[in-house]
């Protein structure tokens, strides 16, 4: 990313401009070749733009798109749902909390309870968990009651039982 006055704009590995700055803000290219922008600081939306520099989308999104295996959460309204790097819902906003997890995976909130789907929006977990940790070497934390914590696999299914009092992120295993 460079700044020209007050307008950023990005320039690629042969030093030239692949996106004019003429933006007000650009989020970090993600690897699928699309961040997001605004014009002004009066913009209240958020657009997609791809590395090349052609806007994707109007600015659409009240939330700031970050991309993580080609899809990305987005705020319209008081619900959130994911667009592909095309800007097309493959999950629409209907939850109150979604959560990109990487490795196709998506934390979900509906009705004060946690749940998983599938990068395409297929539920792979009915929200009954009080909380869901994040995934890492495939798995991650969790808790149906908020005061015993266990593990669940990308499956969605428990590895190990929430009989501990606290659980981390799984590290090293």
């Amino acid at each position: 990313l460079v700044q020209v006055g007050n307008n950023t704009g990005m320039i690629n590995t042969k030093l030239e401009y692949a996106i004019q700055p003429v933006y007000y803000s650009l989020g970090t290219m993600s690897d699928d070749g699309v961040t997001y922008f605004r014009r002004s600081s009066s913009d209240k939306n958020y657009g997609l733009i791809d590395k090349d520099g052609k806007e994707l989308t109007q600015m659409m999104f009240e939330s700031a798109p970050e991309f993580d295996g080609g899809i990305a959460c987005v705020t319209q309204g008081t619900k959130v749902g994911a667009i592909d790097r095309k800007g097309k819902f493959v999950i629409m906003p209907k939850y109150d909390e979604l959560e990109n997890m990487g490795r196709g995976r998506v934390i979900f909130k509906e009705s004060g309870r946690y749940g998983m789907l599938d990068a395409n929006g297929n539920q792979i977990l009915s929200p009954m968990y009080a909380s869901i940790g994040w995934f890492l070497e495939d798995m991650a934390s969790c808790s149906l009651t908020g005061d015993k914590y266990g593990y669940i696999g990308l499956d969605g299914k428990e590895k190990l039982p929430a009989i501990y009092d606290a659980a981390f992120t799984f590290n090293c295993g």
